[in-house]
């Protein structure tokens, strides 16, 4: 009916169905070129070309006039620091305001139409290159708003709220009141009245204390000063040019000189030994992101993204590898827990889950499964129980001091359309977007998987929990599950988290589905995989519009980029769960092996007609069947490196 290049400027949705009909209205609209409708504007620093010698000539100079003197308010280095960088930046590297609308000038001369010519050269040079960025990570959405982008288009990303006060767009009050709404779940109202009354309280009247023995050497190592060698290695993980609160960004801490280095350092030990964290360091912007299928003109549509000052953020990385450490060392983290450790992932998990149903199989056995989602985890999370918990591991150190302070007095603002909230305190909960908070969540769900007894088992990626068990008679299934549901439930008014979808604490019996869904994989009672590749049968064919749009236009048509992001998007998404279902039916397969070679097809410029064994010698890929087994074979040589791994039995 059109043109093709048009899909780029088109944005469209399928609505509910008109007064009970059977049709269902497909609302289209146009997207209006870049500048046309926004006009906030965005302060961001210049590092195209920075100058980074005199970024920290500048830096050491400043430091070197000022007297290093220990001061009793941790706030008074913490902002001299932050000012001598962002001076320096300004001068050595240069900041601009990003309108984000075209001005319209009376005027016009021939070096300005130069300077239009230039750009439009190296505009037409980024846009043939614009695919370095994208590597396995990176989404679709990502890399359509690229294209988007690219064509001049202008996505609204104005948020509208409606609520019983009426329909608000200003950004002020749009940020007020997804704040109102994100404080609300950081506070007690995400507790039950039972758990409050009943534990919380009188729990956090008790002092805490720590009977471990503070020179034990493990306890040493963990509590002693922090060293450069240290600050270094948590700097070598930052790769982000993207600014915390403080407009300072990874890069300008990693450019710093020794001296700059040396004050810093100075500044992390004067928080390690006080135990008392900048306030500065404590506060955090949330950006509000819409999730996926959600209503965006409610405040309950959205979900908290954190950002946080890059220098205390690096702080946290430090203590969090010795906390890291010390758990590991001493086995403290459960065994059946995968998630966020070193070698591993999300596949033991689900390989266990097929081993259990593949035993189920060979024994004539019923497996079932309960998926278990917890409500809001992070924002649950009960301060006062982390600190009980390392209260029984820490000695009452530099260590406990720093986390206990860490938790403690934490607020944030959120930003809509570069304008920011009034400030709001968040009384639960840990802060999103930090390492340490990770690992404190893990210990906060760690005791989780004891409340599970044989012959039931469990797994556990983060807070994604699932038990499961066979026997010969479904009956004894479903009560042997049933039992260690509730016996989650009591878990679970005394540590204040609660689970969404746990039918039992409503004394209701847990509904039976023929397949279910976990950490992406969906397993189905016959183990033939069917539903879960027609999930990614529809999945990968959205991913292959963007390799169809970009193979037609003029300035993304070559075979390597459209092979990266065939690579990027549409195999790593076969590939992810992939020694799974290596040995599912051919006739299966081909559902998503279809697509594949579509993928290959117009990547390298294919004729409809050419045959599959050309196409991928062209393209330099190997049959699927043969992927499957090189990654299957990787696996298992991680796997057999780590002797507690679940998935080796």
């Amino acid at each position: 009916m059109c043109r093709s290049y048009l899909a780029q400027r088109i944005n469209w949705k399928v609505l509910p169905d008109i007064y009970s009909s059977d049709h269902l209205p497909i609302l289209t609209k146009f997207m209006t070129r870049i500048g046309d409708t926004n006009t906030n504007k965005n302060h961001r620093w210049n590092l195209k070309a920075p100058n980074w010698t005199l970024f920290s000539d500048i830096i050491e100079e400043e430091i070197t006039k000022i007297q290093h003197n220990d001061h009793p308010n941790i706030e008074h280095p913490v902002k001299m620091l932050t000012d001598i960088i962002t001076s320096a930046a300004e001068i050595s590297i240069g900041s601009f305001i990003n309108h984000n609308k075209k001005p319209k000038v009376p005027w016009w001369n021939d070096e300005i139409k130069r300077a239009i010519s230039n750009k439009k050269n190296a505009l037409n040079t980024y846009k043939k290159k614009f695919t370095t960025s994208i590597n396995i990570k990176t989404n679709a959405s990502k890399i359509w708003n690229k294209i988007h982008s690219l064509k001049g288009l202008n996505r609204n990303q104005e948020i509208h709220i409606s609520d019983a006060q009426g329909t608000t767009s200003s950004p002020e009050d749009v940020a007020d009141k997804i704040g109102i709404y994100f404080q609300a779940n950081f506070s007690n109202e995400i507790y039950k009245k039972e758990f409050i009354d009943g534990i919380k309280t009188s729990s956090e009247n008790s002092p805490i204390i720590s009977t471990i023995n503070p020179k034990n050497s493990d306890q040493i190592d963990l509590n002693s000063s922090i060293t450069f060698n240290e600050m270094e290695t948590a700097l070598n993980k930052c790769q982000r040019k993207s600014p915390g609160p403080d407009s300072i960004p990874y890069c300008f801490i990693i450019n710093l000189g020794k001296i700059a280095k040396k004050l810093l350092l100075d500044i992390y030990n004067n928080i390690w030994h006080s135990g008392v964290i900048s306030k500065e360091w404590k506060k955090g912007i949330i950006i509000p992101i819409l999730k996926p299928g959600k209503n965006k003109h409610t405040t309950e549509g959205y979900r908290p993204i954190t950002l946080l000052n890059t220098m205390t953020k690096i702080m946290e990385k430090i203590i969090n590898l010795r906390l890291i450490w010390f758990l590991e060392k001493n086995e403290i983290l459960s065994k059946e827990q995968s998630g966020f450790r070193h070698s591993r992932s999300t596949m033991d998990n689900l390989i266990t889950i097929k081993t259990e149903i593949e035993n189920a199989f060979k024994h004539k056995q019923i497996l079932g499964m309960i998926s278990l989602d917890i409500t809001k985890a992070y924002d649950s999370v009960w301060r006062h129980r982390i600190l009980s918990l390392l209260s029984k591991i820490l000695t009452n150190g530099n260590m406990f001091k720093y986390i206990t302070n860490f938790l403690k007095e934490r607020q944030f603002q959120v930003k809509v359309s570069h304008t920011l909230s009034k400030t709001f305190n968040q009384e639960n909960g840990i802060p999103q977007g930090s390492s340490l908070a990770v690992t404190l969540f893990l210990l906060a769900i760690n005791e989780i998987v004891e409340t599970i007894k044989v012959p039931v088992k469990a797994n556990l990626f983060a807070d994604d929990f699932n038990i499961y068990c066979r026997s010969n008679n479904l009956k004894t299934v479903q009560e042997l599950l049933q039992i260690r549901a509730n016996s989650l439930t009591d878990w679970s008014k005394k540590t204040g988290f609660s689970f969404s979808n746990l039918k039992s604490q409503n004394n209701q019996d847990i509904p039976h589905h023929n397949k279910i869904k976990t950490l992406g994989i969906t397993f189905d009672s016959k183990l033939n995989w069917v539903p879960h590749l027609k999930n990614i049968r529809d999945s990968i064919s959205q991913k292959l519009n963007i390799i169809k749009i970009i193979s037609h236009t003029s300035w993304g048509g070559d075979s390597s980029s459209l092979l990266m992001i065939y690579k990027t998007l549409i195999r790593s998404k076969t590939d992810y769960g992939s020694i799974l279902i290596k040995n599912a039916k051919t006739n299966h397969l081909n559902m998503i092996q279809t697509k594949l070679n579509t993928a290959i097809r117009l990547s390298i410029g294919g004729f409809k007609s050419s045959p599959i064994e050309s196409i991928r010698n062209i393209a330099n890929e190997i049959p699927s069947n043969l992927r499957r087994e090189k990654l299957l074979l990787l696996y298992c040589a991680r796997t057999k490196r780590n002797i507690n791994n679940p998935a080796n039995k």
